[in-house]
């Protein structure tokens, strides 16, 4: 059973950040937590652990949104700092200092999903640049 509007209405209250659209549709949709499983090991975080996860974002990061991890060290999140240019996805330690050395991933969590479903592994080759 996924997440209610009420319990993603909570966690945005407790973050002090709003989830992307897609976020909040993907944790209506599953709920709990779920691995994927291509190349790498991706852990969607389910509310619970959502909350936990954004004590790790480094302050060096306003506004990102923690949803994954890759079950090592390295984070997956989002940026909602400029809703205007969607919500891309970047993978980063959580020592990172700062944007400038977050890893772009994806144009969004859909494209991130499908592509470890499809066996791809996590990109490190492209910083992000919107930092």
């Amino acid at each position: 059973m996924g997440a209610t509007e009420a319990a993603l209405d909570e966690v945005e209250a407790t973050i002090g950040c709003a989830l992307a659209p897609e976020h909040r549709a993907l944790l209506r949709l599953i709920g709990g937590s779920v691995t994927v499983v291509g190349a790498v090991h991706l852990e969607v975080f389910d509310v619970e652990m959502l909350v936990d996860a954004q004590g790790e974002v480094p302050a060096s990061h306003p506004g990102l949104v923690v949803f994954a991890c890759d079950g090592d060290r390295s984070l997956l999140g989002y940026d909602t700092r400029d809703p205007s240019t969607g919500f891309p996805v970047v993978l980063l330690d959580p020592t990172s200092a700062g944007w400038h050395e977050a890893l772009y991933q994806a144009s969004s969590i859909a494209e991130v999903l499908a592509t470890r479903s499809n066996g791809l592994p996590l990109r490190y080759d492209k910083r992000y640049r919107h930092g």
